[in-house]
């Protein structure tokens, strides 16, 4: 589930919800004209809260719809999106309406190459194991003969 800031006051309720294991939040804060601060204080809204209930936490870095001025400040958001230490960090794909999409993209790489290696994905040993089940096989008219 992941949320807008306007409806992080659901938090407490949604936390509650026995199979939801990730709580997000979409810390779009040049979207909504909201200081660049609010990253930090929605993302550790997020984060602590999840960590109370044993759930996982994402929070979404605006890397989209930037004009110049937010383009200058991407990597001000990462940080301080980084800095609550979430358990997965997402954004969309670099190129919507950006002034400069290929510099977007770039800059987006860079920090992500920042992650701290305990932080990545695949480096996490506590992340359950989907199990796979063998559907039985339906035998073709052709080949029950």
């Amino acid at each position: 589930m992941v949320l807008l800031p306007q409806d992080l006051n659901m938090l407490d309720e949604l936390v509650t919800i026995p199979p939801l294991d990730t709580i997000g939040c979409h810390l779009f804060w040049q979207l909504l004209n909201e200081d660049i601060s609010m990253v930090e204080t929605w993302g550790r809204a997020v984060v602590d809260m999840a960590r109370k209930h044993n759930k996982r936490s994402q929070l979404w870095l605006q890397n989209f719809h930037l004009d110049e001025q937010g383009e200058q400040t991407l990597e001000v958001s990462f940080n301080k999106l980084l800095s609550t230490e979430p358990d997965e960090v997402a954004c969309y794909y670099y190129w919507r309406n950006n002034v400069d999409p290929e510099q977007v993209w770039q800059t987006t790489r860079n920090l992500l190459r920042r992650i701290p290696r305990r932080q990545l994905y695949w480096q996490s040993s506590t992340l359950p194991r989907l199990t796979i089940p063998h559907l039985p096989t339906v035998e073709s008219p052709e080949t029950a003969q």
